[in-house]
């Protein structure tokens, strides 16, 4: 179960050549989305690493969540215009105030996914875009979290949610797929050797081997909620007592 200190783990997790070289691999898959991504109100749940380019984003305001944002203030400084320590799960934001919303293993680690997903649906203005980049467990990365699941150490500690599951939840809430896929075929071990020309990683649509998913959607309705059911009321024709034993 994900602990209350593991936004400070991610940030030093980051820092190590595998998790630096997993991030990186995961800005260059982002970057060419952010700049088509419209609006001027940017939200990013999750912390991107050092790796984040705030060149590479058209909006103005740059809002960074994280259960406790100092650990990534100190690393990013003014990447972002804004830092703001809150539950992915309990949005601090009026309804429909951002343009864009990025996820990047926010869901992850929350003990509450389903509310966060609503809370991005919430906060993000109709025709908005939202992305979702999260740990595909069925992956090397998803086996070795499997092994470790027991560890309290971020990332292994997460809870890992289906590429398949985290689309049908998205539809349900009025978003349209853009793109959905899998990414980075880097194993979860070793000491990565630094590339000097790094290229993007291509996002594949089956074969579920990558290290994580990404889902790129539209806000293009309300959503669909369970209907409650309403029991109708049965109208009783009291029988005086009298009546019965006359029978």
């Amino acid at each position: 179960m994900p602990h209350a200190h593991v936004e400070t783990d991610l940030v030093g997790w980051s820092s190590p050549a595998l998790g630096r070289a997993l991030l990186e691999q995961e800005m260059l898959l982002l970057a060419g989305r952010l700049v088509r991504m419209p609006g001027s109100c940017l939200l990013w749940l999750g912390y991107p690493g050092d790796a984040f380019d705030r060149a590479l984003c058209m909006h103005g305001e740059r809002t960074l969540l994280l259960p406790n944002a100092e650990p990534a203030r100190a690393v990013l400084g003014e990447r972002f215009t804004s830092y703001v320590s809150a539950q992915a799960s309990a949005l601090p934001f009026a309804t429909a105030s951002m343009q864009a919303v990025v996820v990047q293993h926010a869901f992850d680690f929350t003990d509450a996914v389903h509310g966060a997903v609503r809370e991005a649906a919430r906060v993000l203005q109709m025709g908005g875009q939202l992305i979702v980049v999260g740990f595909n467990p069925f992956s090397l990365w998803g086996a070795r979290r499997s092994v470790q699941q027991r560890w309290r150490d971020a990332p292994w500690c997460g809870r890992q949610v289906r590429r398949g599951r985290m689309t049908d939840w998205l539809q349900l809430l009025g978003f349209r797929v853009l793109e959905s896929g899998f990414a980075i075929g880097r194993v979860p071990f070793g000491s990565p050797e630094p590339v000097a020309q790094p290229v993007a990683p291509g996002l594949r649509s089956a074969l579920p081997g990558g290290a994580v998913y990404m889902v790129h959607v539209r806000k293009e309705g309300y959503g669909v909620n369970p209907l409650r059911q309403v029991r109708t009321a049965v109208p009783v024709r009291l029988v005086p007592a009298a009546a019965v034993r006359a029978r």
